[in-house]
């Protein structure tokens, strides 16, 4: 059971719209899962249906159809969809091999680099605990 118990309204209320483009899933992910996880498992199954009516665009496109019963299959299907999907040495190939264009502000090449930085440290963390999450992106 989770520490703190949320009412519903205020559980949905965490919950962001998500359309597939305008906020990183990790994000919207984060979000849900705590508002899934912070409430009574008897309003799980109404919080979830909430989340769905968040759903706009492409992400609604690829549940539409079907039948989702439980968070975890939501949450696999947006994975499976909207996921990065780049490997580790590609990432790091990137990285190594990025240079700064030559009409290329300084502000705009370092927001690149940290881009790239930031799907190397989150392709890096996936399927691992929590504490191995927290030593590769220190």
């Amino acid at each position: 059971m989770a520490e703190i118990e949320l009412p519903f309204a205020e559980a949905l209320r965490l919950v962001p719209e998500f359309d597939g483009r305008n906020l990183d899933l990790h994000a919207f992910i984060n979000k849900c899962d705590f508002a899934i996880t912070s409430v009574k498992e008897t309003v799980k199954p109404s919080l979830l249906k909430g989340i769905i009516t968040k759903l706009s665009g492409r992400a609604l496109d690829v549940i539409k159809y079907r039948e989702i019963t439980q968070w975890n299959e939501l949450k696999f299907m947006l994975e499976e969809s909207f996921g990065w999907k780049k490997t580790i040495s590609y990432l790091q190939m990137q990285l190594n091999s990025c240079v700064q264009s030559r009409n290329e502000d300084v502000r705009s090449y370092s927001l690149r680099l940290e881009e790239l930085q930031y799907k190397l440290i989150n392709a890096s963390c996936e399927n691992k605990t929590e504490a191995e999450s927290k030593t590769i992106s220190t």
